[in-house]
């Protein structure tokens, strides 16, 4: 039989969960928290005990103590989150701090995380967003971070790794696939990368490149410098004074502000990572169906005071897990670079038009792309 709980919000809300999916979702004009489970009860010591799927609705002031294994989780709009262990997919939206206790086991989508995150392994792909600053050991597929305040750290990646405007610190000890990062760099920034793949930057500010590679190194207009009789490179983009210090060990080539703008579209995740991403969206979609099918009808009238609140809920909870795989989907394709004009030049050949013409057809790019990319050929 389903219940209907009052919980007290001054003090962390435990949750032990054992094995099901679980969405939790903080409301401004709540006045109290309510636990809708087939299974849900409250213990002695004061925990709820979740055996089966569940939708926690909290306020947003709220703090949350969840213990066990999630099989599949959708957290948005709380003040605090302590979470054990997730054995699927995890998506987590406007939180203000996040502490993951042990690794996480499918694909895991973060946005807007106030405080510094710190993450164990990740065993499947990560996109991440607005974040303050975000530390992992280890993620077994690919990476997406975009709008980082400050340092990110991690140990190794797996897969290829997408980096879009952020913070003044990136270290990456071990990069196994492919390297994009894209966006300003602050001055005096820090940035170390450890890449096997190819390396492809389009970045701005004031910058010091230093890279270590036996491939191929090709650079646009506006950087100086060049190789030394020891086989470094030694690059500079801008101001030298305060110049944020980018270091790249490769072992594949290495391109940086490349006017040859094709490249950048060429560089994508793969097929894996946009199915990775489709499978959750599909996993919070059984979540929000879950709900629809307990709490219909006349009870789901009782519970919530109206009967199309709890589907609004799930809805939205749905719908904001979506739009953050969307546009990290969508980001994983850097715009044209444009170079300056100096003098005439010639127009693009046969070959490039029908290199950008097939692009435009196979979806790589769309036809406003593709014109700026014409534009900047020519």
């Amino acid at each position: 039989m389903n219940t209907t709980q009052t919980v007290d919000t001054t003090i962390p809300i435990t949750i032990r969960v054992n094995g099901g999916n679980l969405a939790v979702h903080g409301s401004e004009q709540m006045n109290e928290a309510q636990i809708i489970s087939a299974l849900g009860s409250r213990q002695e010591d004061g925990a709820y005990h979740v055996g089966g799927h569940a939708v926690l609705r909290v306020p947003a002031r709220s703090a949350l103590n969840l213990e066990g294994i999630i099989s599949e989780g959708a957290i948005s709009n709380v003040r605090e989150v302590m979470l054990e262990s997730v054995a699927g997919n995890l998506a987590v939206n406007r939180v203000g701090r996040l502490a993951v206790a042990d690794d996480l086991h499918g694909n895991t989508v973060l946005r807007h995380i106030n405080e510094a995150l710190t993450l164990n392994a990740v065993h499947g792909n990560v996109a991440a967003r607005r974040l303050h600053s975000m530390h992992a050991d280890s993620i077994y597929g690919n990476l997406a971070v975009s709008e980082v305040s400050d340092a990110i750290q991690i140990d190794h990646v797996m897969g290829n790794v997408a980096l879009d405007k952020i913070g003044p610190s990136a270290h990456f000890d071990q990069i196994d696939g492919r390297l994009a990062l894209n966006g300003p760099l602050a001055d005096d920034g820090n940035y170390q990368f450890i890449v096997k793949g190819k390396v492809r930057l389009r970045v701005s500010g004031n910058v010091h490149f230093v890279l270590h590679t036996p491939g191929a190194v090709r650079f646009g207009e506006g950087i100086e410098g060049g190789q030394n009789e020891d086989g470094e490179w030694e690059l500079f983009l801008g101001a030298r004074e305060n110049a944020a210090r980018v270091d790249i060990e490769s072992d594949r080539d290495v391109e940086i502000n490349f006017p040859f703008a094709h490249s950048w579209n060429a560089f994508s995740m793969g097929p894996e990572f946009e199915e990775s991403m489709a499978e959750m969206r599909r996993a919070i979609d059984e979540v929000k169906e879950t709900v629809r099918n307990n709490f219909a009808g006349e009870e789901g009238a009782f519970l919530f005071g109206q009967s199309g609140d709890w589907q609004r809920m799930g809805e939205n909870i749905g719908q904001s897990v979506q739009a953050i795989v969307n546009d990290f989907i969508d980001s994983l394709r850097p715009q044209p670079v444009s170079r300056r004009r100096t003098e005439p030049s010639s127009a693009p050949s046969g070959d490039e038009l029908q290199t950008v013409l097939k692009m435009v057809e196979q979806g790589e790019i769309s036809a406003e792309e593709a014109e700026k990319l014409i534009d900047a050929m020519s």
